[in-house]
């Protein structure tokens, strides 16, 4: 089969992105498909397997901001699929229209077949408000948590005075925990603020929930193992997430067997009511009773080859990398949209 593999990308996660792309690439290389690669952001330029786009390492901090894709890049990426003879596309991008379901809807009114979730799925996945709506419709406990557009954020000082510290400051519809700060006092909330409106987003403070950071891997609508993230300090942010060293996940999570199920149970629900499909990862909190607090679906979850936690939970099933990523090509070819 050929793939086309989208890497790279708009958005602060680009790196990110890339380095996901890259390992999708390998995987599906050595399960013998003629694979080639393309970075949406400069579609003038179809790599194959034998030119690297990741020329470097992960930065500590998100670069770069969410830029739109212009009419000659949409023309030059439909273009090339053509010209290609694409029979699959395989967006390996993280957050901004590569994740948000922008690019789906285009693949979709193209009648071009890809892998993992539609448009309407990722646009509600990303939406973090919208997919606690949902999973609170399951009884899937969320933390307390309110939601202020972009053009209210400066409520949030009078808000958060009633709501009470600690509680965590987030984007709406960002990923790779991308302007996520902890406040543990009012003092410090300003900052926070400061850091989601530069990235151009509404807002989501949520009760901070102390405890332990879990993580389920979906395949084909059915939940994988169970995964704890353990930071070496601070939180799960964007720094530990991709500095080698800054975090030990184990898995499967030494959890009970009965809180394991729930966690799979939970996350199983959710993505399937959201209609998502083929592959995800969905994550909770877990407080020191033993609760699972549901916060939110990733429909293109991060895929390289060394911090990423969906390859994790399928190698604890018995799933090699090669294996995963041709078992949701397969899956994906299969949906027939």
């Amino acid at each position: 089969m050929r793939i086309l593999v989208l890497l790279g990308g708009n958005s602060p996660e680009r790196e990110v992105s890339l380095a996901s792309g890259e390992a999708v690439a390998k995987g599906l290389d050595e399960k013998g498909h003629q694979v080639l690669k393309m970075d949406p952001a400069n579609p003038e330029k179809v790599y194959t397997m034998t030119e690297s786009v990741f020329k470097g390492s992960i930065a500590p901090l998100p670069q770069g901001e969410d830029a739109a894709l212009t009419p000659e890049q949409v023309v030059r990426i439909l273009d090339n699929i053509k010209k290609y003879s694409i029979d699959l596309v395989f967006p390996a991008l993280h957050g901004g229209w590569g994740e948000d379901g922008r690019l789906q809807a285009l693949l979709e009114m193209t009648n071009i077949p890809f892998a993992g979730s539609g448009a309407c799925a990722s646009a509600l996945a990303m939406n973090k408000h919208l997919s606690k709506r949902i999973a609170a419709s399951l009884g899937i406990p969320v933390p307390d948590y309110f939601f202020l557009p972009r053009t209210e954020i400066q409520r949030a000082i009078n808000l958060c005075s009633d709501f009470g510290c600690p509680l965590v400051v987030k984007p709406n519809a960002k990923g790779s925990s991308v302007g996520v700060t902890i406040v543990k006092e009012i003092r410090a909330l300003a900052p926070a603020l400061e850091a989601v409106q530069n990235l151009n987003d509404d807002l989501i403070i949520e009760r901070y929930i102390a405890g332990r950071e879990i993580t389920v891997g979906i395949l084909d609508g059915g939940a994988l193992a169970a995964l704890e993230i353990v930071p070496k300090d601070g939180f799960y942010d964007y720094h530990h997430k991709y500095t080698a060293g800054q975090t030990e996940y184990i898995c499967p999570a030494p959890i009970s067997p009965d809180l394991t199920e729930k966690a799979r149970q939970y996350a199983a629900a959710v993505f399937n009511l959201m209609e998502c499909k083929v592959f995800g990862r969905v994550d909770f909190r877990m407080n020191k009773k033993g609760e699972m607090f549901f916060l939110e679906v990733n429909t293109i979850p991060g895929m390289t080859s060394s911090a990423s936690l969906l390859p994790k939970t399928a190698a604890a099933v018995g799933m090699n990398f090669p294996e995963l990523v041709n078992r949701i090509v397969v899956s994906s070819m299969n949906l027939k949209r």
